[in-house]
């Protein structure tokens, strides 16, 4: 089979590393792809929102099964667009990942369907708005209603952090189209996990459970960023928790999806919040995670191509997974400033001196003329796998002292 991934992160680099493992894999291209997936596979440059130039290139590469990584494409119709020209696309269609793209959309859909999750309020208008957080207890939640990257949510403590959000994302724009419109939620106390299930529109199956690290700096303060780092491990979720999850949100949003006249095929991602022994959702994502996919991919023992094709066709009932024995680890390294202003163009140096059992993941860096450079924000996510969570600390952060690129930085307590 020939593969095509959506996406240029270190997400999709997890992707294609895991389809090379595969039999059944003859070549995979990515679009564009990053300096880690040009020693996978072949990376295109090319616009993946122009979707009458991807339809062709599938054609001309006879492609056999695309995959989609980022939200974006997915809440533009790439899904809808491809599977009208008879493309095999891995990923929700475009009304499917309004679970993601609107999270009053989302929301709604949880609280007509009875899926728990925290009260919330929706507004467009400052005015309103402020009124309304004036007379609320605090801590709040205000998130923007469209995708922001990870970064649209904001954990106010005081009424002039709730006034600036609001007003930042009301009338300053901050987050142009997706912050016209803004919920406003209670805040729940808790631990968070990430739910990721493969789903058929019908059948559901469930991976390792993840916690991911958003905040920028040890100690989860600072601004929310798209993830850190990341461990999996099944001990996150006892056998009850996870049947409460799959039986309270998971399963009731399928159904939810498919009585609102939504088939949903391909990764339902569910954000939890356990809070006094009871799951709450805090959000839907209609893709795989980015840093999930990390340290959830070296973890599979199955060949993703069953996986995929499952979903596409209908029969997840039959398939099992079965998992590597273990926890996985990730840290991510960004380059400093990140998630606001950063330097690019930095030479990455001490990834080909890594040990044998540590995985480099590339997200911001391009391959140019032999010489490896930083060109985004979350730069790499060195993982490993592990009988413990220390064990893989240990192994991880030793690790990273091989690896330079001027302004590197990198939390240092991801797993405690």
């Amino acid at each position: 089979m020939k593969i095509l991934i959506i996406g240029n992160g270190a997400r999709e680099h997890a992707l294609a590393w895991k389809f090379a493992q595969s039999k059944k894999v003859d070549s995979i291209f990515i679009i564009p792809g990053n300096g880690g997936t040009a020693s996978i596979g072949t990376n295109i440059e090319a616009d993946p929102m122009d979707f009458e130039a991807l339809h062709s290139l599938i054609a001309t590469r006879h492609i056999d099964l695309t995959v989609v990584g980022p939200e974006i494409p997915l809440s533009e119709g790439i899904t809808d667009f491809l599977q009208e020209k008879g493309v095999k696309v891995f990923g929700p269609t475009r009304h499917g990942a309004l679970v993601e793209s609107s999270k009053s959309f989302s929301k709604g859909l949880m609280k007509k369907h009875g899926i728990p999750t925290a009260d919330f309020t929706v507004f467009t208008d400052l005015t309103s708005a402020l009124s309304h957080v004036r007379n609320q207890q605090f801590p709040l939640v205000i998130k923007a209603d469209g995708l922001a990257a990870g970064k649209g949510v904001f954990i106010c403590d005081t009424y002039e952090t709730a006034e600036k959000a609001l007003t930042d994302m009301l009338a300053g724009g901050i987050f142009g189209e997706a912050g016209k419109k803004v919920l406003v939620e209670k805040f729940l106390e808790g631990r968070e996990v990430s739910v990721l299930a493969l789903t058929d529109g019908y059948n559901l199956l469930p991976l390792i459970p993840v916690r991911d690290y958003k905040r920028i700096c040890d100690g989860n303060i600072g601004l929310n960023t798209g993830g850190m780092g990341a461990i999996a491990d099944h001990s996150l979720c006892d056998q009850e928790m996870h049947e409460k999850i799959m039986s309270r949100i998971l399963r009731p949003a399928i159904d939810a999806l498919r009585a609102e006249g939504i088939n949903y095929r391909g990764v339902l991602y569910a954000g939890v919040l356990i809070s006094n022994g009871e799951p709450y959702t805090l959000e839907f994502n209609c893709r795989f995670g980015d840093p999930e996919t990390q340290v959830i991919m070296p973890l599979i023992e199955n060949d993703l191509i069953d996986l995929m094709m499952g979903t596409l066709h209908s029969n997840l009932d039959k398939i099992n997974i079965t998992w590597r024995k273990g926890v996985a680890l990730s840290v991510v390294a960004v380059s400093r400033g990140y998630p606001e202003n950063f330097q690019k163009g930095q030479p990455i140096t001490g990834l080909d001196t890594l040990s044998p059992d540590v995985l480099a993941f590339h997200g911001g860096t391009t391959l140019k003329n032999g010489e490896l450079t930083v060109s985004g924000g979350r730069v790499i996510n060195l993982v490993t796998v592990g009988e413990s969570v220390e064990a893989c600390r240990q192994k991880i952060y030793e690790e990273y002292k091989k690896v330079e690129f001027e302004k590197i930085f990198f939390r240092k307590d991801i797993g405690l």
